[in-house]
This record gives structure tokens, C-alpha cells and sequence, in this order.
């Protein structure tokens, strides 16, 4: 079997351009987590992971992603199906704080998001009132 000289070791096969990533999602808007936090599960994001086994601890967790996550400073963005999602999650967590979510409301079936911390983005939904 022949080896490729041109590719370095280690290197990852890029599946999906950077472009195609961040056009993955079928919406986003501000980041709304914090006020809505009931609706939503924690994956893939480490230390913040949903562990209802535990309440004492997922109560703290929720405390720590308020001040770690504010919705102010958040943009959610949502997608399909899981692959999407972790596409986004692991692209965008190079670049910023991340979480992946599980959003359990019917709207009209639950969906994965992806949460970005990113002050500038989220100032682009802010709500400014009523015209």
C-alpha cells in the first residue's frame, strides 16, 4: 500500500469548509438559555453536561452557565439533526465558548442548538422595542 507524501501525519481529512459550517442552521436568535433553562439539556460540553441524577450539582451548573453564558452575550443557533450540530459545536468551540444543546420543546419537534458566546454577534439580535 502506498503511503501519501503530501499529507502531513496527524492531519485531518476537512469534510466541510468553514462557509458550509456556519450556513448549517436552519435559524438562530438571541441566546435565551438562562430564562428558558428547564427546556434544555447539556451535551458534549464537559463540565456543564445535564446530569439529573444529580440535583444538588445540576442546580450549581445552572448558577455557573448564568455567569459563564449570559443571554446577552449569547446567540443560539439551531439544526436538523444531531450531525449538523456537532459539525457546528466543534467548529464554533475553537473559535468561542460553546455548549451543545438538546431543545426539548415542540416546535414543532425538539432540536439540537448550538450556544455562542459572542458579545458582537449577539448585539446583531438584540431586541430594540417595538418601531
Amino acid at each position: 500500500m502506498k503511503k501519501n507524501k503530501n499529507k502531513k501525519k496527524g492531519e485531518n481529512m476537512t469534510l466541510l469548509t468553514k462557509k458550509q459550517i456556519e450556513d448549517l442552521e436552519h435559524s438562530s436568535c438571541g441566546g435565551f438559555l438562562n430564562s428558558q433553562y428547564d427546556r434544555f439539556e447539556i451535551y458534549e460540553s464537559g463540565e456543564y453536561n445535564t446530569n439529573y441524577s444529580q440535583p444538588k450539582i445540576q442546580k450549581q451548573k445552572k448558577i455557573k452557565i448564568a455567569k459563564h453564558f449570559p443571554d446577552k452575550d449569547c446567540v443560539m443557533k439551531f439544526y436538523d439533526n444531531k450531525l449538523e450540530a456537532l459539525f457546528a459545536f466543534n467548529h464554533y468551540k475553537k473559535k468561542t465558548k460553546s455548549l451543545l444543546l438538546w431543545d426539548m420543546a415542540d416546535n414543532p419537534e425538539p432540536q439540537w442548538c448550538v450556544l455562542l458566546k459572542n458579545k458582537v454577534l449577539a448585539k446583531k439580535y438584540e431586541y430594540k422595542g417595538a418601531a
